[in-house]
């Protein structure tokens, strides 16, 4: 009797005990994922911009628009000024006031007043021909044979000299010469010493004139030649 007593309790309690099972079980699963989605580092944290995520799956944020960039093309009422051109205009140039020249720089003194320019003195007149005499000629060194010979045919035309320029200031002149003579048999080197009495044309004159000229061949290579000229009126 005992042990039917007990068979048939347990079989009154089979279907209760399997039921509180399943619901158990029910309530550990249920417990395990809400434990699990704590602790889950994949959960997204809350939003900062304030939404907040539902469950395992977050809403998106909505996007923030974008501030439209600034035209690179001018407004019609503030244009551009162009820099000023290096090649400007001579209009532009003339408009800009030039600086004073009392104030960038001191005015010159004015010129001193020395009167009228002197006048330039008037050629001399021509005035009678010379007489003229050569003295012997004088060597430093060496000689020329026949020299005497050939400058005395010079002296009508040293007279023509005096004359036409100025002729003589006083009662007699003189005119001394200095010159070489080489190998060619020509004076070179001509200069004048002295002169006295005669305008410094008269003398220039003579000097041209004895220039160049054929006087011999000399027996040293170069000889010096000292010529005396004296000159008086007719």
């Amino acid at each position: 009797m005992h042990t039917r007593g007990t068979a048939k309790n347990a079989s009154e309690r089979g279907p209760l005990t399997s039921t509180t099972l399943a619901l158990s079980l029910t309530l550990l699963t249920a417990s395990a994922c809400s434990s699990t989605a704590t602790r889950d580092p994949a959960t997204p944290a809350d939003d900062p911009s304030g939404t907040s995520s539902s469950g395992w799956i977050s809403t998106p944020p909505e996007p923030t628009p974008a501030s439209p960039a600034p035209s690179a093309e001018p407004t019609a009422s503030a244009p551009a000024v162009p820099p000023p051109s290096a090649s400007a205009s001579p209009s532009s140039l003339a408009r800009t006031p030039a600086p004073s020249p009392s104030a960038s720089a001191p005015s010159d003194p004015p010129p001193h007043d020395h009167g009228p320019e002197p006048a330039t003195p008037a050629p001399t007149p021509p005035g009678p021909p010379p007489h003229v005499e050569l003295e012997p000629a004088a060597f430093m060194t060496g000689d020329v044979p026949k020299i005497d010979q050939k400058l005395a045919k010079l002296t009508d035309k040293i007279a023509t000299c005096i004359a036409d320029h100025g002729g003589l200031s006083a009662k007699s002149a003189t005119l001394k010469l200095q010159f070489l003579v080489r190998t060619t048999g020509r004076a070179e080197s001509v200069e004048i010493a002295s002169k006295k009495s005669i305008s410094d044309e008269a003398a220039q004159c003579v000097r041209t004139l004895l220039k160049g000229r054929s006087v011999g061949t000399p027996s040293d290579d170069p000889t010096g030649v000292t010529l005396t000229i004296t000159l008086k009126p007719r």
